[in-house]
């Protein structure tokens, strides 16, 4: 697989959103940015009470990111044992340094550090976090392959704000396992490619909702 990085970075520059694998499902990135946020939301469709997630790079400059936001100790754990992976935490955004469409309601801001090496690529070369969410129109299932994303935005790629990297047919597989932590303990939000059970075995504090 052959990817002009150079291109993917420029047309994130210019606001631009990017379809590319993640370890689940291929995903749309974009700046973390009102921008950002608007782009996807006109892609996707979505409606402005459901918040998009960030995914954060596997290095110095991720690392400094996510110390903005509020770790308590189960959290940290979970980060240590599970990521890169498809585990997002939800965490506390107390300094509102994050874009409305970002946080909820409740000042958290939903974070994972991906493995797939396509998606770390990305963000190592982004050299920061990216918005992310499925690549599909909300409601429709989510997209697979390349070809998959192409067939469903033909429009938006021919008017050029989508480009879409293609890494090639991804297995099917749940969404990411989804975890509060901006509490005292964790709850479990939704169940996805990592079980509950895996969870609650791994880490005590956590409890499902």
């Amino acid at each position: 697989m052959s990817v002009d990085w150079h291109a993917v970075h420029a047309h994130l520059r210019r606001g631009g959103v990017v379809a590319h694998p993640t370890e689940t499902v291929y995903g749309f990135a974009a700046p973390v940015s009102e921008d950002g946020v608007a782009a996807l939301r006109a892609l996707k469709g979505r409606q402005p009470d459901r918040p998009f997630l960030v995914l954060v790079p596997d290095n110095h400059r991720g690392r400094e990111w996510l110390d903005e936001l509020v770790w308590t100790p189960p959290a940290r754990e979970l980060a240590r044992r599970f990521w890169p992976g498809p585990v997002t935490l939800i965490l506390s955004d107390r300094g509102g340094r994050i874009p409305q469409g970002v946080r909820n309601v409740d000042g958290g801001v939903a974070v994972r550090v991906s493995p797939h090496p396509v998606a770390g690529e990305l963000l190592t070369r982004w050299d920061g976090p990216l918005l992310s969410t499925s690549a599909n129109r909300s409601g429709d299932p989510p997209a697979v392959t390349a070809q998959d994303v192409e067939a469903s935005f033909p429009e938006a790629i021919d008017e050029g704000s989508l480009l879409v990297v293609d890494g090639g047919a991804l297995e099917p597989s749940l969404p990411s396992t989804l975890v509060d932590c901006t509490g005292d303990r964790p709850w479990i939000v939704r169940e996805g490619a990592v079980p509950a059970r895996t969870l609650t075995r791994e880490l005590e504090e956590i409890h499902g909702r």
